[in-house]
């Protein structure tokens, strides 16, 4: 009889069970695009020759009979290594995790750096933002507006993007499994039986002959 009870949970443990109906987990949220002209646009030229970057460069001034300033940054000469990241990089100031957050990396490439940037004035406050010659293809974070924190400025959108993908992460993010040690299945929580001192899922088969 025993032997018998005995064959009845081996089948039991070994049957091959019909798989759940599996729920996708749903799209990260997608990164907004942002242009750093728009985030030019309407703002008092005095922060050009204030900004980190913009003070530090030669600047040629022109005006128009219009009266419209003209402001042109040189960004000329050697070359430099440019780092293209997207959205995720860019914020890594802003870290949510202790490893901080760095999806999908940045690339680097070696570019000759022969670029204007071109600001139009009227009144003081910026009405148009053109970059001419030999320039990032990327809109580089470091050539926003700064805000008085000393940081470059952040769109509404870009806010929003970073509190869903927190939630994201914190909900769907994968966690590696770590092994749990054990001497006996009385150390293993959750149902499982400790083999070769780890838990591990044996089912009823590791119940009987893993005491």
């Amino acid at each position: 009889m025993k032997l018998f009870l005995l064959f009845v949970v081996f089948l039991s443990a070994c049957a091959v069970q019909k798989p759940k109906n599996l729920v996708k987990n749903p799209e990260p949220p997608s990164a907004p695009r942002v242009f750093n002209r728009d985030l030019w646009l309407k703002r008092h030229s005095d922060e050009l020759l204030l900004h980190p970057i913009y003070a530090s460069l030669p600047l040629e001034k022109r005006k128009t009979t219009t009266g419209i300033e003209v402001m042109a940054f040189n960004n000329a000469g050697g070359s430099v290594d440019n780092e293209i990241c997207n959205i995720n990089s860019y914020y890594s100031y802003d870290k949510y995790s202790s490893s901080g957050r760095n999806s999908g990396g940045c690339t680097n490439t070696r570019v000759e750096i022969s670029c204007n940037h071109v600001f139009y004035v009227k009144n003081n406050t910026i009405s148009d933002y053109k970059k001419v010659g030999q320039c990032f293809k990327d809109e580089r974070f470091d050539f926003r507006p700064y805000d008085e924190a000393g940081l470059p400025v952040m769109t509404k959108e870009e806010l929003i993007y970073i509190k869903e993908l927190k939630d994201y992460e914190e909900k769907y993010a994968v966690k590696p499994d770590v092994p749990q040690t054990c001497e006996r299945n009385a150390d293993c929580s959750g149902g499982m039986s400790c083999s070769g001192h780890i838990c591990k899922n044996l089912g009823l088969w590791g119940k009987i002959f893993n005491p």
